[in-house]
């Protein structure tokens, strides 16, 4: 059971690279977020079921699992959590099937992070 929420936004990146972390990280927590990193797909399922996370943001190819494996076990223990995909390789084909299997949206690498930062508040103010 998961614990009533305290008003600060909670950030999980998904991602192997580790200077895409520290970027992303240092942004979100430099606008109020706080932010968990995860570079393993195993663990990051299981941040999300044990934890309270807002939003997810998960790099589409991970070692391991690929990022449409994660994206259908996290929403398979937590439906509404809001999944941000990005992709450094990707095709419209990719994209669009990421949308049908419920990503939140789908952002390129190098990621634009006021763009990423809108994305988050929006699907914070969903939530």
């Amino acid at each position: 059971m998961e614990k009533q929420k305290m008003g600060i936004d909670t950030i999980l990146i998904i991602d192997d690279d580790i200077a895409v972390q520290r970027q992303l990280s240092i942004t979100l927590r430099s606008r109020g977020y706080v932010t968990k990193i995860i570079s393993s797909s195993p663990v990051a399922v299981k941040i999300v079921q044990a934890e309270i996370i807002d939003v997810v943001v998960l790099d589409i190819s991970m070692p391991g699992w690929m990022g449409m494996e994660i994206l259908r076990e996290i929403h398979i223990s937590k439906p509404k959590l809001p999944v941000i995909i990005t992709s450094a390789f990707t095709t419209e084909e990719l994209m669009i099937e990421a949308m049908e299997r419920g990503a939140y949206s789908f952002m390129r690498k190098p990621v634009n992070t006021n763009f990423l930062n809108d994305l988050i508040e929006e699907a914070v103010g969903e939530n």
